[in-house]
């Protein structure tokens, strides 16, 4: 497999224009990308790290069993090997690609839920402040409201 053709420098392949106070970024290439510069730009690593990519080792390993299942009732159902594995094949794909999206939204809802918890933790510690607050300063107005009680002052004749 030939090796990904060298990056160049990004400030170098874009310039900036301005249109309507806007500042627009354009490539300084015309010709668009080619299917060639994509394929040539995958390699082995890509592979080797997509399963560690999050839902997408669940995703595959559900799709794989689906898609074998599919082929076995398949086969047994038909009899005719070939229809089996391609109905078997497009079933596995397409089981992969919704369950995968579907790991995406649980993830997407668990981070919403998560957000949404440190908010309500959020309100209620000041709130709890707010009161506190509040209560202190009820105290120091009743406090400061009464008069202070005078002492007991002691007799100067008390021996004991």
């Amino acid at each position: 497999m030939a090796s990904p053709p060298p990056r160049k420098d990004d400030a170098s392949m874009y310039s900036w224009t301005q249109s309507d106070s806007t500042p627009v970024m354009q490539h300084k290439n015309p010709e668009p990308p080619k299917i060639s510069d994509a394929v040539a730009s995958i390699n082995k690593d890509s592979f080797w790290s997509l399963p560690q990519k999050p839902c997408v080792r669940q995703s595959l390993m559900t799709g794989i069993g689906a898609g074998a299942a599919i082929i076995g009732v398949a086969m047994v159902a038909r009899g005719r090997l070939r229809k089996a594995i391609n109905t078997g094949v497009y079933s596995g794909v397409g089981i992969t690609w919704a369950s995968y999206e579907y790991c995406q939204y649980q993830k997407r809802q668990e981070a919403a839920n998560m957000k949404r918890a440190v908010e309500v933790v959020r309100e209620a510690r000041e709130k709890k402040e707010a009161e506190a607050a509040q209560a202190q300063l009820q105290a120091q107005k009743a406090a400061s409201a009464t008069p202070p009680e005078p002492k007991p002052t002691r007799s100067w004749y008390r021996f004991w």
